[in-house]
């Protein structure tokens, strides 16, 4: 699986005349969707309660601020059995950076240092870098210091200092 996730939990009930052996399996909005769940084949007595608990991945390509559904389904003895709910994909603001190029920096002479910044969560960036450098260093960037990333995009920024 592609991350920790978080898990749901079902309480099943079985009414009918004879224990059930249902197949439990999920019902996602896509293939990027991961889920695994404990017991796929469990055995449910006449009245008898289980839980059942599923772990979800949201991937992060998943839009933020929609409400996709999931189902729980359970399927045996020609019975099935679907519970279909809705999930709230909260925002994520995250980004990574690499430094691609970084060039020598003897002290006293100017120097430049090239990274990429990429958006890796599921929302837009749209913020102004702030440049801090050691006390005595000369650093300001060289760009634009605003960066708007849409989800996925990738950005180079470009800075330029004088180490002390």
């Amino acid at each position: 699986m592609g991350g920790i996730g978080f898990d749901l939990l079902w309480k099943v009930t079985n009414q009918g005349t004879m224990t059930w052996r249902p197949l439990v399996s999920m019902d996602v909005p896509n293939d990027e969707w991961e889920y695994s769940c404990q017991n796929t084949n469990p055995t449910i007595s006449i009245d008898a309660t289980i839980t059942v608990t599923c772990n979800i991945i949201i991937p992060l390509s998943a839009e933020a601020g929609s409400e996709p559904t999931i189902s729980l389904i359970l399927t045996g003895d020609g019975v099935t059995s679907e519970n279909v709910i809705s999930l709230y994909v909260d925002s994520v603001n995250e980004v990574s950076w690499n430094i691609v190029n970084q060039f020598d920096s003897p002290q006293g002479f100017p120097s430049a240092l090239s990274l990429e910044v990429q958006n890796i969560g599921n929302s837009d960036i749209s913020e102004i870098l702030k440049l801090e450098t050691p006390n005595g260093w000369d650093g300001l960037i060289l760009d634009s210091s605003f960066v708007n990333l849409r989800p996925g995009e990738t950005r180079s920024v470009e800075i330029g200092y004088t180490p002390e």
